[in-house]
């Protein structure tokens, strides 16, 4: 059975934030190299308001996945380019099915 989803879409990690403050969603994916403020930024940012913190964050990159990787408490995922997007698709599926179980 298929799911409906609803993406909300941010063009930096700043905007990211006020995002976040109108609609909490159930999993954050972000590149790390950003205007403004880069995906490692917006992760810690993420992970340090409580309101927050419970929200998965899936890393899409094409360099600086090394330094996600080093920070495995603020990543669920870290996928470099070029990736398979039937993994990074069924990498969505089983957190957002794993934080809704819990």
């Amino acid at each position: 059975m298929r799911q409906r989803v609803k993406v909300l879409t941010a063009p930096n990690g700043r905007k990211a934030l006020e995002v976040l403050d109108k609609e909490v969603p159930a999993l954050v994916a972000t590149d790390f190299m950003m205007p403004l403020m880069n995906g490692l930024e917006l992760a810690q940012a993420i992970k340090a308001n409580p309101d927050w913190a419970r929200i998965p964050i899936i890393l899409l990159s094409g360099a600086r996945g090394a330094i996600a990787r080093s920070h495995p408490e603020l990543f669920a995922a870290v996928y470099d380019n070029p990736f398979r997007i039937e993994n990074v698709l069924a990498a969505v599926v089983e957190t957002v099915g794993a934080q809704r179980r819990s």
